[in-house]
């Protein structure tokens, strides 16, 4: 089974707000690695744009490499998929390119759901999952 990560999956699991949410957030990571974690190339750009004001350049590439470390593998974006994504958006024009791309590697890789609290994701057809 394979699961498809958000941005805000690997913000959440960086920055939990509490105890409680770094506990969970823990717990599905863990969860997500067994059944097979991919993470959209798009995802690491989101990723750095947003983390990367906090814990800098090199603070973020340490976070992804031990993220891929344990497991998680990083899908680039190509051509069929960058399509798929377009496709979608047609049908959902006031979704974001990212979502779009994230989505379009759900599908494309018969994803069990996107790790991510965004309902936006149920606008393309995906399941989402979150604790």
């Amino acid at each position: 089974m394979t699961v498809v990560a958000d941005t805000r999956f690997l913000l959440v699991h960086t920055f939990p707000s509490s105890d409680r949410e770094r506990d969970d957030i823990r717990e599905l990571m863990n969860i997500s690695l067994r059944e097979r974690l991919v993470i959209p190339s798009v995802v690491l750009a989101e990723f750095f744009k947003t983390a990367g004001r906090r814990i800098g350049k090199q603070g973020v590439e340490a976070r992804l490499s031990a993220i891929k470390d344990s497991g998680a593998e990083i899908f680039p974006l190509d051509e069929e998929r960058a399509l798929l994504a377009g496709r979608l958006l047609l049908k959902n024009e006031k979704r974001s390119i990212g979502d779009s791309l994230i989505a379009a590697t759900a599908i494309d890789l018969r994803a069990s759901h996107v790790i991510s609290d965004d309902p936006h994701f149920l606008d393309f057809g995906i399941k989402i999952r979150w604790f």
